[in-house]
């Protein structure tokens, strides 16, 4: 959608709006993330990304985030 802005952007605006690093930080999401974001979090310097549940995952974002070196976490369902 056009009209929103996802998770993973709107948090690395508000670090940079407020002054606050993202290197070498830690993302919580609910859903892996989508490319774009994938591309935002690896510029931003993220480190780790934590996630809940699988959205559409995209073969090349997750090689693109291992490729990286960020550290990938699916919380476990239960």
């Amino acid at each position: 959608c056009i009209r929103t802005i996802h998770a993973e952007m709107n948090a690395i605006i508000q670090c940079a709006a407020n002054g606050v690093s993202t290197h070498g930080a830690t993302v919580y999401v609910n859903f892996f993330p989508c490319l774009n974001c994938t591309k935002a979090l690896i510029q931003a310097g993220i480190k780790r990304v934590v996630y809940a549940q699988d959205y559409r995952n995209d073969p090349y974002g997750e090689a693109l985030l291992k490729q990286h070196h960020l550290d990938v976490v699916r919380l476990s369902q239960q």
